[in-house]
């Protein structure tokens, strides 16, 4: 195997790993976005109501 493989082969796994921590930061910064929703909501019925209506 040479180097070059090697490097590659290191980078390829470097990327992949943040490619994993990329996506959990996403879905925990959607869940985060969706609570603050969430809790907006509860805090504003009126806003709920007027769009349901």
């Amino acid at each position: 195997m040479s180097p070059h493989i090697l490097s590659i082969v290191i980078s390829g796994t470097f990327l992949l790993a943040n490619a994993c921590n990329l996506f959990e930061f996403i879905s925990l910064s959607m869940r985060s976005l969706r609570l603050a929703f969430l809790g907006e909501n509860r805090l504003c019925p009126n806003i709920r109501g007027t769009k349901s209506r």
